[in-house]
């Protein structure tokens, strides 16, 4: 009994680490990394039932018994781990340190409490009963964080200061064991599902989000200072991750983690609902992968109807289908130049950009991006309902952005090689060029190998803008509605890389306004949300963010814009008035390098909340002669929210 209450306390010790860091309870994790911790306690519990019948002979305990102990059960545990990585389930090491302590701490517990078996039993059964009441209060949400990060950071821009609005969604995008864990910054959902991809469209009520790894949540926007609640739902992209992974093995050279969905497409029918994917597919019957394009109807667009084994209908499948590389210059699986954004041209047309998987000429044998017969590095035409496609235009490289405005012009925007991401106006029929014109060039190269004219696009389609460098280019969306009035008209495109925004302002076929705005996160989708503010989903955290002009809503930030003109708030230098970042307790006239008036210098005390309240009722009442240019704020509820912003920064 002993042996067993210990491989249970076992198991539940070396899940903790990963349980612990994610605020989840251990049955929340998925099937295969509940039997990995599984297999790692029945480990445990040989080894030690091996121990417990060996110290039954032994007299007295000793340091040599303790260290055989300890040896007979990390051998155990070892040997489970081993297996396991045969069978192609490789753990993190957070997991395998994890297992790990918790042998060496349950052994010697165990060790020093051997002759007490009662005592001993007790113990395990009060650690099992709390960790399990710690469990139970993590399904329940008690260790979810019930604010958002960095609930409204204030960006400036042209025309407009932005009230940038972070939501992180806490339980979507989880570490787990069912695949190799990617490099640092990299992060993998339990049983293979990949960290990054995926995207974000508006519902008629609320919002749909789909990871990368095919998992569908619904949400609402709250009030402010509230997180957002993400709803899971049943129904997954039919994405085989898990195939694919069994068949490429333990080849360490294959990026796993980009094999993955690639974006969200709805539309109405009705009452229902059709969802368009696009997705990788391993093809076992031919060893090799393609993206394709599956749709299902929702009906009544009710996702909380749907079934996880729900049939999907395969409405495109990219040809023709590739194997894992054998020419190792450049990736054995570049899965992260894949393409696969969405949208609708018109009523019945689906669009569909498919990057060239590396297939350039340079990094493996093949050209597919200028190959009539191959759907790769081109934008695909998909008829609906008949699901023909053609080839809408090609020379593409990895097209990450695509948006068809309400004049139903095509956009488009494209990863170049190091330097040379791209905005096209996409016509179709259009050549635009790869691999054999690029503004870019190869890595650690100052010229790309198989342009037949450096530094010109001349005989194929040329790019409205090009950036050089690259900034990682992502989604793009056209501002449409009134609610940022003044970029009416404008694209917005989004970046992984450079973490930004950029404003992009084409008149007569011409670049006129190029903006970067700050946003801070990699931008993985962008959308115009259902007030026609700027939705943002970023794989990273990951989060939302929303985008609105700052001064509509009355929160801190859109109140304080009025004061940022004259006051720097990040630490570091004063701008025409004192920095105010930490001014809230400081006191008052005392930041060292800024020259005070004496109206301030003479003022005693610190800046507490109610003599802030003071000095932004009437500035000149509280010190005749300041050279504060605000008049004052009549209004107490802004000064209010002014200083609940001084109190955050």
């Amino acid at each position: 009994m002993s042996s067993l209450l210990g491989a249970i306390a076992f198991g539940l010790l070396a899940s903790g680490w990963l349980a612990a860091s994610l605020g989840l309870p251990v049955w929340a994790f998925e099937t295969q990394t509940r039997s990995s911790f599984g297999a790692l306690a029945a480990a445990y519990l040989a080894a030690s039932v091996l121990n417990h019948l060996r110290s039954s002979r032994d007299a007295a305990a000793s340091p040599l018994s303790f260290v055989t102990d300890l040896v007979t059960v990390v051998a155990g545990v070892a040997s489970a781990i081993v297996l396991l990585g045969l069978r192609n389930v490789s753990l993190s090491k957070q997991t395998i340190v994890s297992a790990l302590c918790a042998s060496v701490f349950v052994v010697g517990v165990t060790f020093l409490l051997r002759h007490k078996p009662s005592f001993q039993r007790a113990l395990w059964v009060g650690f099992i009963a709390l960790v399990l009441g710690w469990n139970i209060a993590a399904s329940n949400g008690a260790f979810q964080d019930p604010k958002p990060v960095n609930p409204v950071e204030y960006i400036p821009s042209q025309h407009y200061g932005i009230g940038a609005t972070h939501y992180r969604l806490s339980g979507i995008l989880i570490e787990g064991d069912g695949i190799p864990i990617p490099p640092r910054g990299y992060r993998v959902e339990p049983g293979g599902g990949i960290r990054e991809g995926g995207g974000i469209v508006k519902l008629e009520d609320g919002y749909l989000l789909v990871s990368g790894a095919g998992r569908f949540y619904t949400f609402d926007r709250p009030p402010i200072g509230q997180a957002i609640a993400p709803v899971e739902h049943a129904l997954r992209v039919p994405i085989n991750s898990d195939a694919f992974r069994d068949a490429v093995g333990g080849d360490t050279a294959v990026r796993y983690w980009n094999f993955r969905v690639q974006d969200i497409y709805v539309q109405s029918e009705g009452p229902n609902l059709r969802v368009f994917a696009s997705h990788h597919y391993w093809r076992e019957e031919g060893d090799c992968y393609v993206v394709r394009v599956s749709s299902i109807e929702v009906p009544g667009a009710d996702f909380s109807r749907t079934k996880r084994d729900a049939d999907w209908e395969t409405i495109f499948e990219a040809s023709p289908c590739l194997a894992i590389k054998k020419f190792m210059r450049g990736q054995r699986f570049a899965g992260e130049e894949s393409g696969g954004k969405l949208a609708l041209l018109g009523e019945s047309t689906l669009l569909v950009t498919l990057g060239d998987h590396e297939h350039d000429g340079l990094n493996s044998e093949t050209i597919l991006a200028q190959d009539p017969e191959a759907s790769y590095g081109k934008i695909i035409a998909i008829e609906i309902p008949s699901w023909r496609a053609s080839i809408f235009s090609l020379g593409h490289r990895n097209p990450q952005g695509i948006f068809v405005g309400s004049d139903q012009v095509v956009w488009s925007t494209e990863h170049g090689p190091e330097g040379g991401d791209e905005l096209n106006r996409v016509e179709r029929d259009g050549n635009y060029g790869w691999p054999f014109a690029t503004y870019g060039v190869d890595y650690g190269l100052d010229v790309w190998p198989l342009t037949r004219a450096p530094g010109s696009h001349a005989g194929y389609r040329v790019p409205v803008y090009a950036w050089v460098p690259s900034i990682g280019v992502s989604s793009l969306v056209g501002v449409e509605s009134n609610r940022f009035e003044t970029w009416r008209g404008d694209l917005l495109v989004g970046s992984l890389r450079d973490r930004g925004l950029w404003r992009m302002r084409i008149r007569n076929g011409g670049l006129v306004v190029n903006e970067r705005i700050e946003v801070g996160v990699r931008v993985r989708d962008a959308i115009e949300g259902h007030g026609g503010e700027i939705v943002l989903w970023s794989d990273e955290a990951p989060e939302v963010v929303f985008l609105e002009p700052a001064g509509e809503r009355k929160t801190p930030v859109a109140a304080f814009a009025v004061c940022r003109g004259c006051h720097a708030t990040s630490t570091g230098t004063s701008s025409i008035g004192p920095n105010l970042a930490g001014v809230v307790g400081r006191d008052i006239a005392t930041l060292s390098k800024y020259a005070y008036s004496q109206a301030l210098l003479q003022q005693t005390g610190d800046w507490s909340e109610e003599a802030l309240d003071t000095f932004l009722t009437d500035p000149q009442a509280f010190a005749p002669g300041t050279s504060m240019a605000l008049p004052g704020m009549t209004n107490p509820r802004e000064r209010r929210l002014v200083i609940e912003y001084l109190k955050s920064i």
